[in-house]
């Protein structure tokens, strides 16, 4: 998804999606536990270090005499369990394999630290993640198995299992400041702007736009019409999101994302209902602001308790999301993996000679061009 698709989403729906750090997270684990898997005695074991090339269409037939497991018979022919295991392994082998060293990764940091996961844990994510959807739990489990094939086994050992892990191992740099709770409240309930955009691909361009707009005024004050301005959407737009919408926006606050900051001061920037702004640039692209009108803040108060929670609580899974991110990405950088199907082979990057000093605790490695999470304001709420 891209920037423009990210923000032209609803506000409500910009927020939320900020959850999905913890669906990748916890896709990217899904596996067998394989410290608690069973053997099958009828299976044998895989041997091979490749992924085995197999001709379409291909039937493994057991030799004469062999007591190779059989998993299905066509007519005459038979399909091993071994031909099976080559013919998924070559299809998804590297995939799923992926996902499972991801996983060990993840167990061997609990195992490190002394991090466990209780049943009752698990039980008490399911109950809540159930709840939030206005289901029981059973209901939740039934509604995973039948439309998404996911038994309520797997589903808390491969996603649930993970998701928490991953918590408790970034909870140590989770922290939110009086600062956060000041700009979320801003951003959730402080005054807004209600704009349309137009965007387009080159400076030349919107330049030349940006003149037949200002070019339209009626008089001295510069102010658009919006029939003129929709006209121009529909004719020169590339955000398709909202080229068919006249280019809405859902109202601008402030504090959303440090992305979209140009974006947030050209809007609060224009006085006037009717007026646009100068040419923005973001990322690639070159936008020109509409204001429609102004929403004033809503009259609640940062005193009340609960605002103030519901504030907190929010900004707090916002981060704990982010330093998921960072704290995976940490665990798979400073391991060593050796992937014997693929081919690949990682290393943690050699690291200068410590001093003879004592060292800070550890922290999580940032992505590039990211702030420390665990001290960052909250530009990422929105209502």
């Amino acid at each position: 998804m891209n920037a423009r698709s990210q923000f032209t989403g609803s506000t409500k729906a910009l927020f939320l999606t900020v959850g999905v750090a913890v669906a990748v997270i916890c896709a990217v684990v899904v596996a067998s536990d394989p410290d608690t898997r069973k053997p099958d005695a009828k299976r044998p074991a895989a041997t091979n270090t490749k992924t085995p090339t197999r001709s379409a269409g291909t039937t493994g037939t057991a030799p004469a005499g062999s007591n190779e497991p059989i998993v299905a018979r066509v007519n005459n022919e038979v399909v091993t369990y071994k031909a099976l295991a080559e013919e998924c392994i070559a299809r998804k082998g590297a995939e799923v394999l992926d996902t499972m060293i991801s996983k060990a990764l993840v167990m061997q940091a609990c195992r490190e630290r002394g991090i466990k996961v209780s049943a009752e844990e698990i039980d008490e994510e399911i109950r809540q993640t159930a709840q939030r959807l206005n289901m029981t739990p059973e209901k939740y489990l039934s509604v995973l198995e039948n439309e998404r094939d996911i038994s309520a086994e797997r589903y808390a050992k491969d996603i649930v299992w993970p998701g928490l892990a991953l918590k408790k191992l970034a909870k140590p740099y989770v922290k939110v400041t009086d600062e956060d709770i000041e700009r979320g409240f801003q951003a959730y309930y402080g005054e807004k702007v209600k704009c349309r955009w137009i965007v387009l691909d080159n400076l030349p361009t919107a330049m030349k736009i940006w003149n037949e707009l200002r070019d339209s005024s009626k008089d001295d004050s510069g102010k658009v019409a919006l029939a003129e301005f929709e006209r121009q959407v529909t004719r020169w737009s590339t955000d398709h999101a909202t080229r068919s919408l006249g280019g809405q926006l859902q109202p601008i606050s402030r504090h959303t994302s440090p992305a979209f900051q140009k974006i947030e001061q050209a809007a609060f920037a224009l006085k006037e209902d009717g007026e646009i702004s100068s040419v923005v640039q973001m990322g690639e692209s070159h936008v020109i602001l509409y204001r429609e009108t102004r929403i004033p803040p809503a009259d609640v108060s940062l005193e009340d308790p609960r605002v103030r929670d519901k504030i907190s609580s929010d900004i707090y899974e916002i981060k704990m999301r982010e330093q998921i991110a960072h704290v995976f990405e940490d665990i798979r950088k400073n391991a060593t993996i050796e992937n014997l199907l693929t081919g690949d082979v990682s290393k943690p990057e050699p690291k200068a000679a410590a001093a003879e000093k004592p060292t800070a605790p550890k922290q999580p490695v940032k992505a590039a061009g990211k702030q420390d999470a665990a001290n960052r304001p909250a530009e990422t709420i929105r209502r």
